[in-house]
């Protein structure tokens, strides 16, 4: 009995099966009908000129875009690029030098991980925020910088 089945995804019935050669090897092409694409291949959040007794606990976001054009879960999930100084149990950070941290968030949840759907074709946004963070006997003025990578993950 030849497969009546090929790969994770993608059904062949038998009658089409049994006619396929087999030890040859055969070029499958599938025509992509939608996707879900963002505004925007970076963002900066830049949280201004801050004196060092105002900066902690000092907040800045920017939104993005993500525009589907087939209804669909994306999971979006925050990669670290610079270490973190300090252990923020489960709230996603990153380090910007001098003593100082942010918390990052996607649409208000801090752990680094979240989901959206979309029942149909259309835009929402992300709201990515920063959250500084620094312990006073660490801190130092100076310029901070730093960075993760959201993935977007289609299903």
């Amino acid at each position: 009995h030849f497969a009546s089945y090929l790969g994770a995804r993608f059904k062949i019935p038998y009658n089409v099966a049994k006619t396929l050669p087999r030890e040859n090897e055969m070029l499958f092409l599938f025509k992509n009908i939608g996707g879900c694409r963002p505004s925007a291949q970076s963002l900066e959040i830049k949280h201004g000129d801050l004196s060092i007794n105002s900066a902690n606990n000092h907040y800045a976001a920017q939104t993005l875009s993500v525009s589907c054009d087939v209804p669909a879960n994306i999971r979006f999930m925050l990669l670290r690029n610079t270490t973190p100084t300090y252990s923020h149990g489960k709230k996603f950070s990153v380090g910007l030098g001098h003593g100082w941290d942010s918390i990052v968030s996607v649409n208000g949840v801090d752990t680094g991980e979240t989901t959206m759907r979309w029942y149909k074709a259309g835009t929402q946004n992300l709201t990515i925020g920063s959250r500084l963070y620094g312990e006073s006997s660490k801190i130092q003025p100076g310029v901070l910088s730093g960075s993760a990578t959201l993935l977007m993950i289609l299903p």
